[in-house]
Formats: structure tokens, sequence, C-alpha cells
């Protein structure tokens, strides 16, 4: 049997570079990279922002937060942009 590998990615709550505030779902892009959709922190970079337009997402609210997020073989995310009812797809 092989040895578990764990890999943690974070540095634990709050608001500031690497920190997460409500982790909703998480994905690895091509890059290696691992995309992290938290309804309220930021990390390296962040898009989108709360409402109803494209690019803007609604998530919930806190206790009823939901929401998902997934990278295709080519790079492109997808964002299930639940509480308005829809998937968004960006570039990657």
């Amino acid at each position: 049997s092989s040895p578990l590998t764990t890999t943690i990615i974070g540095k634990g709550i709050g608001e500031d570079e690497g920190e997460f505030i409500f982790p909703l779902s998480m994905a690895r892009g091509l890059d290696g990279r691992f995309v992290v959709l938290d309804a309220e922190g930021n990390y390296v970079t962040q898009f989108g922002r709360e409402g109803s337009g494209p690019g803007e997402f609604n998530f919930g609210t806190v206790g009823e937060l939901v929401g998902s997020i997934a990278v295709d073989d080519e790079g492109f995310v997808y964002v299930a942009d639940v509480g308005n009812g829809r998937i968004q797809k960006f570039a990657p």
C-alpha cells in the first residue's frame, strides 16, 4: 500500500490572500492550479461579484450557500450559479 498524500490548500479562515470564508467547491485546472469557489474570499485572483448579470453570481445566504465549480479538458471554467438558475462558462 502506498502512503496517502495530503495537500493543504489555503491558510485558514479569513479574507486575506490564501484564506477562505465559505469554500463551496474546488476543481483542478490544466495548469495544476486549484480553482476554489469561495462565496466571500479571494486568493490568487477572483472574478465576478454578487448579482444576476453576466459574470455575477448568487450562491444564497449564509447557512444555505450552494454552488459548484468545474474545469474541462480545455481549461474552460464552469460555475453553477444556483441562485440565478444557470451555469456560467468562462474562458481559460
